[in-house]
């Protein structure tokens, strides 16, 4: 009996053992199939599908470099264009980082909108990249400053489907005619800005989107290692009109736009197809382009106000509201308070978020002539930087090559920082001032927490961070389960035990995720 009672303990430590190690390797197993299919997951939405072109360069365009802005001829339509572009210190060809296009205002430079945005000495701490493109100035005026202007939101159609988009007495002598709008014969005369493609040939619409601007985008995702899914526009008062346009025309290719003192003509407002993340910035006393309780600017030019643009921009990015009061919420900013800057965000279960900021000032950018523009900077990079847009889609990206019937931008030289196209004199190449970049370094985190690890990191797809941790988990613990079997088989031989040994059993333990 004793003999008998030995042994059947045995197999039933055997059986138990086998039990566990049953029950231990299927676990095992699905613990790596749920891994496996995670990174699948992963590999389908992996940050190398939103990698640009130019991630595969490995080197930087000619004529960029590293801390400093500079600046690229080219030629769209005939005519000659000018950009300038600003890549931080931290740039490496081969990480895609976020792109932010900056357009400047009418009867402005971007060098000037540079200055007074603050976005290049932000770039310095963000990593992402600026684009400071120029408007037309081909103004007929004696005036010997450029009078740059973006052809969009009806700018230079003058009368839409509301009538004139002006007072009589705006323009009454035609002197705001620009040479590719010539003749000029309306009356009264209410274009005020070049008649070039900069987005659409009509400057308005979805549709022939092949303007100036998105050739740019093209231009600077083909030389640059860019992440297509944070691609972004603002701008100031015409420049903020050319964000807004962007907005609508490209509202594939953007993640979100942030248009400072922007708006539409009067008739011509439009809204996004799919949802677009917008923030609206305004001064209170702009009269400019005044932002609400008028549409009609002090030199006699109407505008849309901005809660008609949002009741467009609302339905769009799918907001919801009971009855007809929509809903307000305070939408925070690292700079909330200065110069009384308040923050709302309209309607409920947006898709895309609709915001609106006011603060004490004029017509221009966020505290302007403060901090070398870092307090606007801050303002629009802390909205713009919380946003992703959808995986791009090969049918969605422009490219050249697609373009084959339109205009393509050809660049031909890259010089230093130039003095305005119409002085017909250049620059020597300036770089960020040691005082500015000390500036930057000094200023204090300028997300909130829950975005200022994504900015920090570069911010990959929700499930890329477990694309290489899963495949190394998956291999582990199927060698350790293999160990495991092994181990108890070599145990039950040499002494009918059925167990796992401790050390095994810790490391099967300490390996599960």
């Amino acid at each position: 009996p004793r003999y008998r009672l030995k042994w059947l303990c045995v197999a039933c430590a055997v059986i138990g053992s086998c039990c566990r190690a049953v029950v231990l390797y299927a676990m095992l197993l699905l613990r790596a199939a749920w891994c496996l299919t995670l990174a699948a997951v992963a590999c389908c939405h992996s940050p190398e599908d939103s990698r640009s072109v130019g991630c595969k360069s490995g080197k930087l365009p000619l004529g960029a470099k590293l801390g400093q802005t500079r600046t690229f001829d080219g030629m769209f339509g005939g005519a000659k264009r000018r950009w300038h572009v600003h890549v931080p210190l931290s740039y490496k060809t081969d990480v895609a980082v976020p792109l932010v296009t900056a357009m400047h205002g009418w009867h402005n430079t971007a060098q000037a909108y540079e200055v007074d945005s603050g976005l290049s000495v932000l770039s310095e701490i963000h990593g992402y990249i600026v684009a400071y493109p120029e408007a037309m100035a081909d103004h007929a005026g004696a005036d010997s400053t450029p009078w740059g202007a973006w052809n969009v939101v009806g700018s230079s159609i003058g009368v839409g489907p509301l009538g004139p988009t002006c007072d009589p007495w705006a323009d009454p002598a035609g002197s705001l005619c620009y040479r590719s709008c010539s003749p000029c014969a309306q009356h009264p005369h209410c274009q005020w800005s070049s008649c070039v493609n900069d987005v659409t040939p009509s400057g308005v619409g979805t549709s022939n989107v092949t303007g100036f601007l998105p050739m740019l985008f093209d231009d600077l995702e083909e030389k640059y290692c860019i992440d297509r899914q944070r691609v972004y526009a603002t701008g100031r008062s015409n420049g903020g009109m050319a964000a807004y346009q962007l907005g609508v025309s490209m509202a594939h290719r953007l993640a979100a736009i942030a248009p400072v003192c922007g708006s539409f003509m009067k008739g011509f407002v439009q809204a996004p197809s799919i949802p677009v993340p917008v923030m609206d910035v305004h001064g209170f006393f702009d009269t400019s382009v005044p932002p609400n309780g008028t549409s009609t600017s002090s030199d006699g030019y109407f505008y849309t106000e901005v809660s008609e643009i949002f009741d467009g921009w609302r339905k769009s990015n799918k907001c919801h509201h009971h009855g007809k009061e929509v809903a307000l919420k305070h939408w925070p900013t690292p700079v909330d308070g200065e110069k009384d800057l308040y923050c709302i965000s309209e309607g409920t279960s947006c898709a895309a978020p609709v915001v609106r900021c006011g603060w004490s000032g004029p017509h221009g950018s966020f505290a302007k002539g403060l901090g070398n523009g870092i307090p606007n900077a801050r303002l629009v990079w802390s909205f713009l930087s919380q946003f992703k847009s959808e995986p791009v889609r090969k049918a969605e990206h422009t490219t050249r090559s697609s373009k084959t019937n339109h205009e393509s931008l050809t660049v031909y030289s890259k010089l230093g920082s130039p003095l305005p196209l119409a002085t017909g004199q250049e620059a020597q190449p300036e770089a960020l001032s040691a005082t500015v970049l000390a500036t930057a370094a000094s200023e204090q985190p300028l997300l909130p927490a829950a975005f200022a690890s994504r900015a920090a990191t570069g911010e990959g797809t929700a499930l890329s961070i477990i694309d290489m941790n899963a495949i190394g988990s998956v291999a582990f613990l199927t060698f350790a389960a293999i160990l495991c079997m092994v181990a108890h088989g070599e145990r039950t031989k040499s002494s009918g035990a059925g167990r796992l040994s401790e050390p095994m059993l810790k490391l099967v333990t300490e390996a599960a995720p």
